[in-house]
């Protein structure tokens, strides 16, 4: 039963990875057909300082949350 269902979870995030990476190449062919080969330089650039932050800002959300959960769960809540 456990080997059944890792198979169909492994077929189901590969598919979803393949839609995901169809979808954001289709996306890139469509803001570059928009702005140019200069403005998709300077999406790049912009793009990856945005994840940079991104990351850095959510990077201590699960782990606070982590710890609040398990603080109210050492009291009996």
């Amino acid at each position: 039963m456990k080997k059944k269902t890792f198979i169909i979870n492994a077929i189901i995030l590969t598919l979803t990875s393949v839609f995901l990476r169809t979808v954001s190449i289709t996306f890139r062919v469509y803001i570059s057909n928009i702005i140019g080969a200069e403005g998709m330089g300077l999406f790049q650039l912009i793009f990856s300082v945005y994840i940079l932050a991104i990351t850095l800002a959510t990077s201590g959300i699960s782990t606070a949350v982590t710890r609040l959960v398990s603080e109210e769960l050492g009291r009996g809540k």
